[in-house]
């Protein structure tokens, strides 16, 4: 099961836990009938301790997933969706999100 997150949104997160998100580029007034052609994401934050794997454009080419992995307790970090667009000419779109590690 996926966490969906909102540009600005904010998500809690244990530092032992392996949590899957996506970011719904509907939400984020991706236009009707463009699709993803790339995305990358990139985290910052006070150390490199949270980390991913597992990023993919989903079915429909509208949504973007990740898997979050570790953390420090206590810690913020951002994390940063920028994807390509299909369209003539492309867009490059950020939505960027709050995690927290904190222990559940």
């Amino acid at each position: 099961m996926s966490t969906q997150i909102h540009s600005g949104g904010q998500l809690t997160k244990d530092p032992n836990s392996e949590e899957f998100v996506t970011v719904d580029w509907d939400i984020e007034h991706l236009p009707e009938g463009v699709t993803i052609d790339v995305s990358d994401f990139e985290i910052t934050g006070p150390d490199a301790e949270l980390t991913f794997d597992n990023d993919d454009i989903l079915t429909g080419q509208r949504q973007t997933t990740l898997r979050l992995i570790g953390g420090t307790e206590g810690k913020r970090y951002t994390v940063t969706n920028r994807i390509t667009t299909d369209e003539t000419p492309t867009q490059i779109k950020d939505a960027s999100f709050r995690v927290l590690v904190q222990q559940e």
